[in-house]
């Protein structure tokens, strides 16, 4: 295993690789992982994944389907073991009700991929966070889920010119905000779509989605 260290006067940082001569390739396999969570705002949060693979695997973080990076409060880092395990981390000083949604680790190499997800909830008042355009081909699914975050939370609905769906067949709604489109069609299904999230107090969040389809 090779390590490269760097250090100045305000901050350090490190990378690792490990050269493996001979053997067979094995995708990446995650080992350990973590749980859904529910907590107070203003606590420390710490994910951990550890996965195997020959080549070794690189180890990628996700927040609602967002690659995530490291900023002021939140620290991404792994490092290499001897046994060749890869072990990642994201630690989050000080969680903010926004923090809440699907985390996902994702370890890769170039024989595959492996990942694990889990749901973390933070007390608060709903919040949405902002959605992509979502380009999608004419024939195929949409399959798109809320990055919702707040705790708890009484409902988690689709809109579409003011009305709830689903108003045809095609839509389908599940109470975790995930909204299923079949066979979308330009003329019928390309449109600005509401996600709204409310809990029991009668607050509310709103966002919106644009679908364009291509022909």
């Amino acid at each position: 295993m090779y390590q490269c260290f760097v250090r100045n006067e305000q901050e350090s940082a490190q990378g690792s690789a490990e050269l493996k001569l001979g053997g067979r390739f094995e995708p990446p396999h995650i080992k350990e992982y973590f749980n859904d969570n529910t907590m107070q705002p203003g606590v420390s949060l710490h994910l951990k994944c550890i996965a195997s693979g020959n080549p070794t695997p690189e180890i990628n973080w996700e927040l609602d389907s967002k690659r995530l990076s490291s900023t002021e409060r939140l620290r991404i880092g792994q490092h290499i073991t001897m046994a060749g395990e890869v072990v990642s981390y994201l630690n989050i000083s000080s969680v903010h009700t926004n923090d809440g949604g699907h985390y996902r680790c994702v370890a890769v190499s170039k024989v595959g991929t492996a990942e694990h997800t889990a749901h973390l909830n933070v007390y608060g008042l709903p919040f949405i966070r902002p959605m992509d355009k979502k380009n999608i081909v004419s024939g195929e699914n949409l399959f798109v889920t809320c990055p919702v975050a707040g705790y708890p939370l009484e409902s988690i609905t689709w809109e579409r010119d003011n009305r709830q769906l689903p108003i045809n067949r095609k839509q389908k709604v599940f109470p975790n905000g995930t909204l299923i489109i079949e066979n979308v069609e330009r003329s019928s299904d390309q449109a600005t779509y509401t996600c709204v999230a409310r809990n029991a107090q009668g607050h509310t969040a709103k966002g919106n989605l644009e679908v364009q389809v291509m022909v």
